[in-house]
């Protein structure tokens, strides 16, 4: 027995290698990139600048680091953005990854 015909057994008629024109490898390679990106911008946001802008328990001297500093508080914003935008793909990049071995997990994981 050929492993395609213990795939199609497997995983039914379902092409393991196509999804809607997306192979698995560059559901992985999105996936991958996203996540180190992510990895970069996130921290970036919360400990580069929203640790330099926001003080705890002082809430005048926040207010007028966010004032004076607007350009940088948009940029964590901007960070943020990018950070739940790559959610997102990840989520989509996974649920492709995953949908071969089976759909429902697959759909209830993204």
């Amino acid at each position: 027995m050929s492993t395609d015909e213990v795939t199609e057994q497997a995983f039914g008629r379902v092409s393991v290698a196509k999804h809607e024109g997306l192979t698995l490898r560059q559901a992985g390679l999105v996936v991958a990139f996203s996540m180190l990106i992510m990895t970069a911008v996130t921290p970036f946001a919360e400990f580069r600048i929203f640790h330099k802008l926001i003080l705890p328990g002082n809430i005048e001297q926040t207010v007028q680091n966010i004032v004076f500093h607007k350009k940088l508080f948009l940029t964590g914003i901007f960070a943020f953005l990018i950070n739940y935008i790559l959610d997102v793909i990840i989520a989509w990049g996974l649920f492709f990854l995953c949908a071969p071995a089976n759909r429902s997990v697959s759909l209830l994981a993204a």
